[in-house]
């Protein structure tokens, strides 16, 4: 009951400045892969661009945006682009099953404790940071509506297109 109070006040919340703006550098994130329990940390991720995104299979605008994110992450790969999810579920047989029916092959990470999570000060959910090749944030996204998907991927492709970043 208290991770859907959670859902209620980060899904629906819509803040107006981030706590991790843009130009800051990437905290370190780590964690278990829920496809099979090795651990992935953001930093092994250099070089690429990252949208990582923190999600909950109880978050409607997370499970609404999913297939987008596979879509993304699987026409970009090519170009240097991962999407890494955070899941925040507590049990991931709901995420896993959510993923599967979304067609996510991108990497998801579970498990991670709250330090690592408080140093993201997410004030929404889902919560998105575009992430440069260097490991400096470029851009935040925090909740998520359907009209805004496409500015969110023409901001990662001109990053990539950025071969300075």
């Amino acid at each position: 009951m208290l991770m859907r109070s959670v859902c209620l006040m980060f899904c629906l919340a819509i803040a107006p400045a981030f706590a991790l703006a843009p130009g800051a550098r990437a905290p370190e994130i780590a964690g278990q892969l829920m496809d099979g329990g090795k651990t992935l940390k953001l930093s092994g991720l250099r070089g690429k661009v990252v949208y990582l995104d923190f999600w909950a299979s109880w978050c409607p605008p997370c499970r609404v945006v999913l297939p987008d994110l596979a879509k993304m992450h699987d026409e970009l790969a090519p170009r240097g682009f991962v999407v890494l999810g955070v899941n925040l579920d507590q049990n991931t047989g709901q995420a896993l099953r959510l993923m599967q029916k979304a067609g996510v092959k991108y990497p998801n990470l579970h498990g991670l404790n709250e330090k690592m999570l408080s140093a993201w000060k997410m004030s929404a959910m889902p919560a998105a940071y575009i992430i440069d090749r260097r490991g400096i944030v470029r851009a935040v996204h925090e909740g998520f509506r359907p009209s805004e998907f496409a500015a969110m991927r023409a901001q990662v492709e001109r990053i990539l297109g950025d071969k300075k970043k």
